[in-house]
């Protein structure tokens, strides 16, 4: 596949860092409903802090070697162990 031109790889960019974003400030807002809900409900700090640690894996992001590939980007990689 013929990489992309450099336009479209920096309006993609742009693209995703706007929606990245957004997101993240409606996972902010749905994580500290969960803890103010748990708060209420008498949680203790460790068990906040155990929902916060569930909710990081629940779901994990596409593999980005393969969106890069698909973008035509050059994944950092390190040379050594």
């Amino acid at each position: 596949m013929k990489a992309l031109p450099n336009d479209l790889k920096s309006r993609v960019n742009r693209l995703a860092h706007a929606e990245a974003l957004a997101h993240e400030a409606a996972v902010k807002a749905r994580l500290l409903a969960d803890l103010e809900r748990l708060q209420a409900s008498g949680a203790t700090t460790a068990e906040m802090l155990e929902h916060l640690e569930q909710q990081a894996h629940i779901e994990g992001p596409e593999d980005p070697a393969a969106v890069s590939d698909m973008l035509g980007l050059k994944v950092w990689k390190p040379t050594r162990a």
